[in-house]
Order: structure tokens, then C-alpha cells, then sequence
């Protein structure tokens, strides 16, 4: 099995994140995501769902920084370091580069002992280290990623589908990890059984923007679902 751990260096203050009337449009026509307001706390691991094309992976990377919403800002608590995973991982994995200098780009100050003892908990073994990141499976580069993640020491984990191209064991090392984690974590998957395990908050995506914010697991807001028809 992976052997996958997550710990924030920093430890986290209650307030962790406020989204404050965040949209998404393209070409100022179809909107994705509309005046989105909601607030997070630590401890919190939050399950975001929604059939395809929702815009969760939208949602994931305005969080993460990495996309300016239309309107409306994010606004981080003073204590979060956060720490992302995106969907697409291979683009995100400069070419050329063998994992553990890819790993030594991302965190230039860590020895490579200690690089490739993360390497190892996520069953990349002696030679492995050396293979060039453009010839890894969808599964390797996520591991990769998750090694990257371990070492980032983050409080806050945004996780995008890091489930769609794991094997099982896998899986279920992640699952162990999320819920171990001391801090907070949002993540995106289409496994059910993932979201019923860890999740204790439900942000579902409705087609045409809506959102429904569930404090509760996932078995708890399927009921409070059935109630509602």
C-alpha cells in the first residue's frame, strides 16, 4: 500500500476561507457559477459534486488560485498554506525532468534523501526516481503529485478527481489519510463510497449555477434529499 500522510507544518485558525459573491461566466455568456457565498472552518472536509460540466474543476481552481472568478473574491484565513491537486495532472508536470528533480524543482531546500523517502511511501522504488515525468500512467502522476503534496506541509488540501486514475489500495491510503488530516480539505470525485467516507460538508453543483450547502455525511444529505421530494 502507498503509505500517504498529510501534516500541516502550520497549524490552522478557526476561520479558513470566505468566498464572497464568486461567479464564473464565460465570454460574459454562460455562467457557471453564480454569486457564490460561503465560509469554511478548520476541520472541515468538504465533498463538492455535481454531474460533468457543473463547474466544479472551475470552483477547485479559483480556490486554488490558479483562475480570476468573473466577480467576487476568496478571501483565505492568516493561518492557511494551501495545497492542490488538479485534474489534469500531467499538464502540470514540466517534461523532461525525472520524478525526483521535478520534486526537488517544487521544494528546492529538501535534501534527496528526504525526496526519495516520499517517493518510496508512494511506491516509487530506488529507479523509479529516475524515470522522466512525461512517460508516467494517469495514476503515477497523481502519486507524484500527492508526494509533492506531502512535502508541501499545507493545512489546506484542494484535491481535483484525485481518485478517477488511482487503483484501489490506493484509494483507500487517500481515504485514510483525508480523514486523518488535522486541517481542512475540499475534494472533487465521483466515488461514492470515498465521499461517504470522509466527507462531513456537501457543496452540490446544480446545472445552471445553484448550489446546495449540506453540514452533514454524505448519507445524511441523501436523506435530508429524499425528505425535500
Amino acid at each position: 500500500h502507498p503509505r500517504i500522510l498529510f501534516k500541516g507544518k502550520r497549524e490552522l485558525g478557526k476561520d479558513v476561507v470566505r468566498l464572497e459573491d464568486v461567479s464564473m461566466s464565460y465570454d460574459g455568456k454562460t455562467t457557471v457559477l453564480r454569486k457564490m457565498n460561503f465560509f469554511f472552518t478548520a476541520g472541515e472536509k468538504v465533498a463538492i459534486i455535481g454531474p460533468s460540466g457543473v463547474g466544479k474543476t472551475t470552483l477547485m481552481q479559483i480556490m486554488a488560485g490558479k483562475l480570476k472568478p468573473s466577480t467576487g473574491a476568496v478571501h483565505w484565513g492568516v493561518t492557511t498554506t494551501r495545497s492542490y491537486c488538479p485534474q489534469d495532472v500531467k499538464a502540470e508536470l514540466r517534461k523532461g525532468m525525472t520524478l525526483t528533480h521535478w520534486l526537488h524543482d517544487q521544494h528546492p531546500g529538501m535534501d534527496l534523501n528526504s525526496i526519495r523517502g516520499v517517493l518510496g511511501r508512494m511506491l516509487f522504488s530506488g529507479e523509479d526516481g529516475d524515470k522522466e515525468t512525461q512517460v508516467l500512467s494517469g495514476g503515477e502522476g497523481v502519486r507524484l503529485m500527492l508526494s509533492k503534496m506531502m512535502l508541501d506541509e499545507g493545512n489546506v488540501l484542494l484535491l481535483d478527481e484525485p481518485t478517477s486514475h488511482l487503483d484501489l489500495e490506493s484509494i483507500e491510503s487517500l481515504n485514510d489519510a483525508i480523514k486523518q488530516f488535522q486541517g481542512t480539505a475540499f475534494f472533487v470525485t465521483h466515488d461514492r463510497e470515498f465521499i461517504s467516507s470522509v466527507a462531513n460538508r456537501i457543496l452540490e453543483i446544480l446545472p445552471g449555477g445553484e448550489i446546495v450547502d449540506y453540514q452533514g455525511t454524505y448519507e445524511d444529505y441523501l436523506r435530508y434529499g429524499q425528505k425535500k421530494q
